[in-house]
């Protein structure tokens, strides 16, 4: 643990160059803290803010630990028979704040669909970034991405619409004449231990759009220059939890770890997906999860501070770079990432304790597989 640790950190210090990097937008997660900073949540026909229930709602959204054991806390949204609809379907859901149209997001999070999952016969999402109609537009359309439990599927669906009015309010809006809706990746069920999810998308609701999309690290869907959302005014809220349209829900619950949302571009994203998957270390998948997200913040934080130059404001500097995102400039996702050619002659003594660092984690390891080699 330490030795993974020590060795991001030393990379990251061993080439301090302006590399872009991100904030946090929402950091949802429930192993750090309760449900008030969620806008919403929806349970049992009730709707209330997070900040009016800390704590939950009883039986439908808990706090609980982590079923396979790690210790964290997460959320558990429950169905049970009797409960009443909200909005059309029976719900147990977050839900965060609205991200606007031309803004650049990355949503991390995990879920753990217990064994009981195998036999529920109703398609049920666990996961969906939704829109607010504008006036005049109905409301009854899907939403515009949705993780959706299938059989012994799960499915990761994306709908969108050019027209500023996908159809007038009162009627029912019509897959394949009023809006567009595509598979972009399925995987199987895999009950009884953690999956993660990570997407990076640049909402647009015309070809100035990208979504990337991985699920335990690995890259399921890529795509550049298209649309992805509805052409909505307010833009666009993750939820997650559980939500059945059928007549009868089934009796179900389904864990998450809660959602963390991140701005603009990543430069250590793929980067540490890859760390932690690779290594050696026995983690479990929860915690593992946990100190990747934390690693990233740290080395975002660690580049913010060192690229900044004496008298600069680092906050007014992140917010001119947020307002290019949001106002959608048309920069390219990776446009930013770029290195500077010469470092500066202060960060030389860094840049050769870094690499010596480096060095002598790589002559550890290969001394370890020398003298204990793995089994055939």
């Amino acid at each position: 643990m330490v030795r993974v640790t020590t060795f991001v950190l030393c990379f990251a210090l061993t080439f301090p160059f302006s590399f872009a990097y991100a904030d946090i937008v929402f950091d949802g997660r429930l192993s750090k803290g309760d449900f008030s900073g969620y806008r919403a949540l929806e349970a049992n026909g009730t709707r209330f803010g997070g900040a009016l229930a800390p704590n939950g709602i009883s039986s439908r959204l808990d706090r609980v630990r982590d079923p396979a054991g790690s210790g964290q806390l997460v959320m558990r949204a429950t169905h049970v028979h009797g409960d009443l609809p909200i909005y059309g379907g029976y719900r147990s859901e977050l839900s965060t704040f609205h991200d606007p149209i031309g803004s650049e997001r990355w949503y991390s999070w995990g879920y753990y669909l217990p064994k009981t999952f195998t036999t529920a016969k109703n398609d049920v999402v666990i996961a969906q970034i939704h829109n607010t109609p504008d006036i005049m537009e109905s409301n009854s359309r899907n939403p515009t991405l949705a993780v959706l439990v299938q059989g012994e599927r799960i499915k990761l669906i994306n709908v969108f619409d050019y027209d500023k009015i996908t159809s007038p309010a009162g009627t029912r809006p019509i897959v394949g004449v009023d809006y567009e809706r595509r598979e972009l990746a399925s995987w199987d069920l895999h009950p009884g231990r953690w999956t993660f999810l990570d997407l990076h998308v640049k909402w647009a609701a015309n070809d100035t759009g990208f979504l990337e999309f991985w699920k335990d690290g690995a890259l399921l869907f890529q795509e550049k220059n298209h649309i992805n959302t509805f052409n909505d005014e307010r833009g666009v809220w993750f939820k997650s939890g559980l939500y059945d349209w059928s007549p009868s829900p089934d009796p179900i619950s389904t864990y998450f770890s809660g959602v963390i949302i991140r701005d603009e571009k990543e430069m250590f994203r793929s980067m540490l997906m890859s760390l932690m998957l690779e290594s050696n270390i026995s983690l479990n998948p929860l915690l593992r999860w946990s100190v990747e997200q934390d690693l990233n913040d740290m080395i975002g934080d660690a580049i913010a501070h060192r690229t900044v130059r004496p008298g600069e404001n680092l906050i007014y500097k992140h917010n001119e770079t947020l307002h290019d995102v949001v106002t959608g400039d048309g920069k390219e996702m990776f446009q930013s990432m770029s290195v500077s050619l010469v470092p500066e002659p202060n960060i030389y003594l860094m840049m050769l304790a870094g690499m010596a660092t480096i060095g002598f984690f790589t002559y550890k390891r290969r001394t370890i597989l020398l003298t204990n080699p793995m089994p055939a």
